[in-house]
C-alpha cells in the first residue's frame, strides 16, 4: 500500500513538472487572493487553517472513496449470494450496475438534505468560514463513518458468516 502510494506521488509530481509554471502561478494567485481577502493581521494563521483544512479534506475524500467502494463491493456479494449458479456473471454486472447507480442516488439525496437543512433553515448560521469549512469535512467523516458501519454490518452478518 505504501509503495502504491509513493508512486502515485511520484507520477503526481512528474506529470505535475510538465505544468510547473502554470502551478506556481495559480499557487501564487491563491495566496494573493487569501491575502486581500483576510484580515492582514492573522494572515498566518488563515494560511494555517486553509493548509490543514485542505490536508483533512485530502484524508477525508479518501476514506470517503474507500468506504464507498467497500460498500458497495459487499452490498453486491451480499447480493449475489442469492443468485443461481448460472448466468452469474452477467447477473452481477446487471447487479452491481443496479448497486451503484441506486447507492448514488441514495448519497446525492443524503447530501441534498443536508444543504437544504444548512442553507434553507439556516441550522448552523455562522459567520466564520473556517468554522464552516471544518464542519463540512466533519459532514465527509461521518459519511464515511456510517458506510463503514454498514460495511462491518453486512461483513459480519452476510457477507462472511459463521460456520
Amino acid at each position: 500500500m505504501i509503495y502504491l502510494g509513493l508512486t502515485q506521488v511520484g507520477l503526481a509530481l512528474v506529470t505535475s513538472a510538465l505544468n510547473f509554471p502554470e502551478i506556481v502561478k495559480q499557487t501564487r494567485q491563491m495566496i494573493s487572493d487569501t491575502y486581500q481577502h483576510s484580515d492582514k493581521a492573522h494572515f498566518g494563521e488563515n494560511l494555517t487553517f486553509l493548509i490543514i483544512g485542505g490536508i483533512l479534506l485530502a484524508i477525508a475524500m479518501v476514506l470517503l472513496f474507500w468506504a464507498t467502494i467497500s460498500l458497495i463491493h459487499l452490498i453486491g456479494n451480499s447480493l449475489t449470494s442469492f443468485l443461481p449458479d448460472g448466468r452469474q456473471k452477467f447477473f452481477k454486472f446487471i447487479l452491481y450496475v443496479v448497486v451503484i447507480v441506486g447507492f448514488l442516488y441514495l448519497s446525492s439525496y443524503i447530501l441534498g438534505l443536508i444543504g437544504f437543512f444548512t442553507n434553507y433553515y439556516k441550522l448552523f448560521n455562522f459567520t466564520n468560514f473556517y468554522l464552516q469549512f471544518f464542519l463540512g469535512i466533519g459532514y465527509f467523516y461521518l459519511m464515511a463513518l456510517a458506510e463503514s458501519a454498514v460495511s462491518v454490518y453486512l461483513l459480519k452478518h452476510w457477507v462472511e458468516t459463521e460456520n
